[in-house]
């Protein structure tokens, strides 16, 4: 689905739900003049609720996780909205828009979810909700030069503390370096997932705290210490 399309038929959804940040920057970005998006946001965190707020969403509209919850994540997300897609009088709230990025590699053919249906799209599914899938931008794998090779060689093996807040940033970082081993490496993940593939890379010491600026501070603050 195109940008132009989803804001066509923005009356049809209940709701948007933007990945990042970057997909609400994009998908605003196509805005048409003198119209709002009707519906409700969700993000999953607050990074993606500021940048809401900045491109004119009402705080009233936005739905994220409670901020008392253990991962600021799509299950997180699921707990907080999931009463909202429940059928009344056996009426669906409408559809919902899953706004996201692509990477480079994706088939063209592809219908915009990628490889397979996520957490959150397959739970609406199984309650009845029509989920659309809106490719807003598109991901590409970094190049980096080789002072950057030898520098991020050396913080594999000099003690430094590597930050991850995404399991693609470390697919990334193994097609850069291949050849790199991790077993000395630390690296502090924001969602045990990411750690759970970070470990499975092959790095010696990881460490998980929730995906939020005050609790990845107070990690590395108790991880300095260590």
């Amino acid at each position: 689905m195109a940008l132009v399309q989803a804001w066509q038929q923005a009356s049809q959804y209940h709701a948007a739900m933007f990945v990042s940040g970057q997909a609400v920057r994009s998908f605003f970005a196509a805005q048409p003049p003198g119209q709002v998006w009707p519906g409700r946001c969700w993000a999953t965190g607050p990074g993606t609720r500021s940048v809401l707020l900045s491109v004119g969403v009402d705080a009233t509209q936005i739905d994220m996780p409670a901020p008392d919850a253990a991962q600021l994540d799509s299950e997180a997300l699921w707990d907080a909205v999931s009463h909202q897609v429940m059928p009344l009088n056996g009426v669906s709230p409408g559809a919902v828009l899953l706004v996201r990025g692509s990477d480079e590699h994706m088939d063209k053919d592809d219908s915009g979810q990628g490889r397979g249906r996520d957490w959150l799209a397959q739970r609406l599914h199984d309650s009845g909700v029509v989920v659309d899938y809106l490719v807003a931008y598109q991901r590409l794998a970094p190049v980096w030069s080789q002072d950057q090779q030898n520098s991020a060689a050396q913080a594999a093996a000099n003690g430094a503390l590597w930050l991850f807040s995404s399991s693609q940033a470390l697919a990334h970082l193994q097609g850069l370096m291949p050849l790199q081993r991790w077993a000395h490496a630390r690296a502090l993940a924001t969602h045990p997932r990411i750690a759970t593939a970070l470990r499975g890379a092959g790095w010696g010491e990881v460490s998980v705290c929730k995906g939020e600026l005050a609790a990845v501070l107070h990690a590395l603050e108790n991880i300095s210490l260590m």
